[in-house]
């Protein structure tokens, strides 16, 4: 390889800085949607930003660059996350969740000799002291050989986070990581046993962004901001007397009312008071049908809202994938098998970000401080997101023949 070509991040021919530039683009998406105060979001986009600085550089190593090129069939399972995680080390101050972040952001903590499964990280290959001889040494023999490409290349991402003043060099070494965050099970040098819940936390939060961005950041598709129901109409032209209370109820609240008179309207109005800032809105529904029904019926209320407003129940990971027939493909029609793997790997693509996406925002952006139960003909049906107890929600009642004008707060 000449020593004047950039280090590529993927295979397609992608330089590095590239893909980091826009990982860190699709970080400032992703940190704004996040329903946390301020100073929270400050101090995560930190984090992210430098997590995002160093989790490919490992990819600088000669071998790496040759299996992108394709000049040899790989890199005898050589993981550059390992080598990123050693390089970042060399950087004073970084916190251990953003280590543990770059060394974790493709494959899982090491196994421990008992719980054995697929994508672990390899113990032997970790450098945990100066000096590791056998895989380790070979990754820094080969990011070595690629020196002049790999200073370049640091020289560029320093460009791109002045801000941090990071060295103008790197040198590998071992991790800088208490290595009982690599320690699963809850025995005493374990994970679970020696750091608390809320640092265990943010190092799982600050992970998941990161493999969130990359993810992203490598299919070229940008994070959808979130829906502010305050932006949509959905109020009727002339709302009824308990769909205007319910508007002006702060917290937590209970609604009775008939068939047919106007519930939805009154819960969307309830939650355009209520919705947290960059908060996520759950209507929580009985049947995939009315699920699929109340979708429709927001993007009618706003097209706009299209790409923020999904549904997340059972088959809802599956349905992109059956809908991504292509028009005029029928039912045992013959198709070449470069279209069949095209459109299977697309497939396969939209599957994944259905399942993503469910994973991501109930794992990690479920903050809601409201919750509103609904009562159609008699029977209640709960809709949460807070799990707070009914013993402290308002309470209001509609008779059948008032149609909402006889509407009375009870305890």
């Amino acid at each position: 390889m000449s020593s004047a070509a950039p280090v590529l991040a993927k295979s397609t021919g992608e330089p590095l800085v590239e893909h980091v530039r826009r990982c860190l683009e699709v970080a400032e998406r992703v940190i704004l949607g996040l329903p946390f105060d301020e100073d929270d979001k400050r101090q995560l986009s930190r984090d992210l930003r430098l997590a995002i600085l160093f989790h490919d550089v490992g990819k600088a190593a000669l071998g790496f660059q040759e299996m992108l090129r394709g000049q040899r069939p790989g890199w005898d399972g050589l993981r550059h996350e390992i080598l990123s995680a050693s390089l970042a080390s060399s950087v004073p101050g970084l916190s251990a969740e953003i280590l543990l972040a770059v060394l974790t952001h493709h494959r899982t903590l090491p196994g421990n000799g008992v719980e054995v499964e697929p994508g672990q990280l390899p113990w032997e290959q970790l450098p945990v002291e100066a000096g590791s001889p056998g895989p380790f040494e070979r990754m820094v023999r080969e990011l070595q050989e690629n020196d002049r490409a790999w200073r370049t290349c640091w020289a560029e991402l320093r460009a791109l986070a002045h801000e941090f003043d990071l060295p103008a060099s790197l040198a590998p070494m071992a991790l800088g990581l208490d290595l009982r965050w690599l320690v699963r099970g809850t025995h005493a040098a374990s994970q679970r046993r020696s750091f608390g819940a809320d640092q265990r936390l943010r190092g799982a939060l600050l992970r998941g962004l990161l493999v969130t961005c990359d993810h992203m950041a490598s299919a070229h598709i940008d994070p959808p901001a979130p829906v502010e129901l305050g932006r949509i109409d959905v109020a009727p032209a002339r709302p009824r007397g308990f769909q205007q209370r319910a508007a002006e109820v702060r917290g937590h609240l209970l609604l009775r009312a008939p068939t047919g008179s106007g519930k939805t309207e009154a819960v969307l109005m309830w939650a355009q008071a209520n919705q947290a800032r960059a908060g996520r809105i759950y209507y929580v529904l009985p049947h995939t049908a009315s699920i699929d029904a109340m979708r429709q019926r927001l993007h009618e209320h706003n097209p706009t809202a299209r790409a923020g407003a999904g549904a997340i129940s059972p088959s809802a990971s599956s349905m992109p994938a059956r809908r991504s027939r292509p028009t005029g493909c029928a039912r045992g029609q013959t198709i070449s098998p470069r279209d069949s793997a095209s459109r299977l790997s697309r497939s396969r693509w939209q599957l994944w970000r259905a399942r993503w996406a469910s994973r991501f925002v109930c794992a990690l952006l479920t903050r809601s401080s409201a919750t509103l139960s609904v009562a159609r003909g008699g029977n209640w049906r709960s809709q949460s997101s807070g799990g707070h107890s009914s013993s402290s929600m308002r309470c209001m009642r509609m008779s059948p023949e008032s149609q909402g004008s006889c509407l009375q707060p009870r305890g």
